[in-house]
């Protein structure tokens, strides 16, 4: 390639990168674990909270001569006969007037059958519990809804986060939000909660059926298909008999088409990501055969997106001047260390819960190499950061793409980010922090930690300018961290040796990793290494080193 090829590409890269800058657009990335006040979650509620005797408080299952025909019939005729006939062994023992919590259904058909759930395939296990989920009614003969008191959240830094929400989608013109649910395996169980999210701050939200089965079905004239349409992208199973009342919004939104589609994605300022699965939220805005659905543009261009976990992860993508950046979808940080980066599908949703995965495929890092939804294209987004201490993983995934930056939410915060005409700003809320990593060299990274009051702007020359709020009057840090590098790859593992090193006297501290190879982990403070207190008892940092040294040829 010659070197005007070389300059014009690195020029479109630029160009692309920041043409999403010039327009104005609020990104609230919420790293999951929005603990918020509902019917469904009363411990996150503060005490004076009540809700109507009939709100929906939990999933229930009824076990009855009808519902086992059900499940005879909905079975998968490609599966295993002998795990069906030991599922209906397990029930027979059921009481047919009593309504099973998940936990006593699982109770239940391990006393029969031991550790049958652990048996059973992902899709016989989901056939299971929608073919016996019933539907409880409330006094006015509807469906039960999950009621959400989002003012009434007792958790702080949820409360602050929705809050911020609230207080954004109120200053947008229309003053309205819909929410897309498409990241859970059943995308209607959540519908109320996002729907009626807002309700306590006078706001107006609606669910947008915008399932996998409705992208599927609108797009190529199917919509009489969408049962089975669900059964085959989400493994959803008689969803009518539950949620009546959504399986009617998705028919209808399928039945006026694309055009009414876009039109309702484009009457709302604000659009709303749920928490699950980025794989399956990625299926309601590209076909299988990677084509963006008309309705992409209009999603992208939303004033205001908001996501949550999977949510937040969907919102990787685009090109910038280091390529095109992937999103991640599966792995922890000890299989990146041992295993590399894959660019793959991810293994079965239920494969580790259910411990059905062969070998450590469960644990390896995948990614997609074309990114999610692309309104966030300056670097990789992690989510459940340091709670499942994903700092290698990151940093694996920006060697193996070439990415520079990478950006971990922790839980319960949001990472809200503002593109302006030449820059865009971070700024950090809620309860803990979010970590910024930038690849120096292969195995070389710059380390900050931003927590609220904390601020940064990346400019068109792709620097990043970090700086932390003053320090606070404390006596001392949070002597809870642990420096065990024994733990390193448990909750806040990472977080807790870079903690450590901020109190630590010394510039440079290593430790030994225990992995298939021989590895030290190296942490450096250099001379514009920060560690500022916070109230909290936590350090913000900005400008830690880490890298890596290994025995093996085979680079980080």
């Amino acid at each position: 390639m010659n070197t005007i090829s070389r300059c014009y590409i690195t020029i479109c890269f630029f160009i692309v990168f920041y043409s999403s800058i010039s327009q104005a657009q609020e990104l609230i990335l919420i790293g999951g674990a929005l603990k918020t006040c509902s019917s469904f979650s009363p411990d996150y509620c503060l005490e004076s909270t009540a809700f109507p005797n009939d709100a929906r408080s939990t999933t229930f299952f009824e076990i009855s001569q009808q519902s086992l025909n059900r499940l005879a019939l909905r079975w998968p005729q490609d599966s295993r006969s002998q795990e069906l006939l030991s599922t209906l062994k397990a029930l027979e023992i059921a009481d047919s007037t009593k309504r099973y919590r998940y936990t006593d259904l699982v109770k239940l058909l391990n006393t029969e059958t031991p550790n049958l759930k652990a048996a059973l395939s992902s899709e016989e296990w989901s056939v299971l519990l929608d073919t016996l989920e019933v539907s409880p009614l409330a006094a006015n003969g509807q469906r039960q809804q999950e009621i959400v008191r989002a003012k009434q959240t007792r958790i702080a830094g949820s409360k602050a986060i929705l809050d911020y929400v609230s207080n954004t989608i109120r200053a947008t013109p229309t003053k309205q939000y819909l929410a897309i649910t498409a990241s859970s395996r059943d995308p209607y169980e959540a519908s109320d909660f996002y729907a009626n999210l807002f309700d306590e701050y006078g706001l107006s939200g609606q669910w947008l059926a915008l399932t996998p089965a409705l992208a599927m079905a609108v797009s190529n004239g199917k919509c009489d298909s969408l049962p089975e349409l669900r059964k085959e992208m989400t493994q959803s199973e008689t969803r009518e008999r539950v949620y009546p009342e959504r399986i009617r919004q998705e028919q209808l939104l399928c039945t006026e088409g694309i055009s009414a589609l876009i039109a309702k994605i484009k009457s709302v300022d604000t659009v709303i990501f749920n928490g699950g699965d980025q794989s399956l939220t990625k299926q309601v805005m590209y076909d299988p055969s990677g084509q963006a659905y008309p309705w992409l543009d209009a999603l992208q261009s939303r004033p205001v997106i908001i996501g949550t976990s999977a949510g937040t992860a969907i919102q990787s993508g685009g090109v910038n001047q280091f390529g095109r950046v992937p999103m991640i979808t599966n792995g922890t940080s000890q299989a990146a260390l041992d295993f590399g980066a894959f660019e793959q599908a991810p293994p079965d949703t239920d494969c580790a819960e259910y411990n059905k995965c062969k070998d450590d495929k469960a644990n390896r890092v995948t990614f997609d190499s074309v990114g999610g939804l692309g309104t966030f294209p300056y670097g990789i987004l992690d989510t459940h950061f340091s709670e499942r201490s994903r700092t290698f993983r990151l940093a694996t995934l920006l060697n193996k793409t070439g990415q520079k930056l990478g950006f971990g939410v922790d839980e319960t915060t949001a990472l809200i980010t503002k593109k302006g005409y030449d820059a865009v700003s971070f700024d950090v809320l809620g309860e803990h922090g979010v970590v910024f990593l930038e690849q120096l060299t292969p195995n070389r990274f710059r380390y900050h930690y931003l927590q609220p009051q904390d601020k940064a702007i990346l400019n068109k020359q792709s620097k990043l300018n970090v700086t932390l709020a003053k320090a606070v009057d404390v006596e001392k840090t949070n002597n809870k961290f642990s420096n065990d590098i024994n733990a390193i790859f448990s909750k806040n593992g990472f977080k807790n040796v870079v903690q450590t090193s901020c109190r630590s006297m010394e510039s440079k501290l290593v430790y030994p990793l225990s992995l298939k190879e021989n590895t030290q982990l190296s942490i450096l403070k250099k001379t514009d290494s920060k560690c500022i207190p916070v109230a909290n008892g936590v350090y913000s940092i900005k400008n830690m080193i880490f890298y890596l040294d290994r025995q093996s040829k085979r680079e980080f």
